[in-house]
């Protein structure tokens, strides 16, 4: 059978202000069309490149940080599902909105290992793989 791919998604830049001739990605709306646009983009062409191994999956949402009001963050599991993908992000251990992924509609939410290893300062030897854990425990 083929094996499943996902596509990595850049973020859209909210200070870019003259992408596309001039096109500000300062407005949220914005940002969510040019989001769109890139996965319409990423669909037609692997639809060309007629891969007979490979099957696209969905996309992954490479923000690692944001706010619970994040139009972006909660549109793309809408995007990708107009497309029959599904949708995939991994935020930051220490980021505010871990839980926010899941509440948006995203398909699978990864924990990143590497950060849970991380010695904040100040903090006890071990915390942040506690944290993970405890996370982990409580979002299954």
């Amino acid at each position: 059978g083929a094996v499943n791919m996902v596509l990595c998604i850049p973020t859209a830049d909210p200070r870019c202000t003259d992408w596309d001739a001039g096109y500000s990605l300062a407005e949220e709306s914005h940002r969510i069309e040019a989001t769109r646009w890139a996965m319409q983009e990423l669909v037609e062409r692997w639809r060309r490149a007629g891969f007979h191994h490979l099957k696209l999956a969905g996309f992954y949402y490479m923000t690692e940080q944001g706010s619970y009001n994040d139009g972006v963050s909660h549109a793309f599991p809408r995007l990708c599902k107009a497309h029959g993908l599904r949708s995939f992000a991994i935020p930051g251990i220490t980021s505010s909105w871990i839980t926010e992924f899941s509440r948006a509609g995203f398909d699978g939410v990864a924990l990143q290992p590497s950060h849970a290893f991380w010695q904040p300062a100040l903090r006890p030897r071990r915390y942040l793989l506690k944290c993970a854990g405890h996370i982990a425990r409580h979002y299954g």
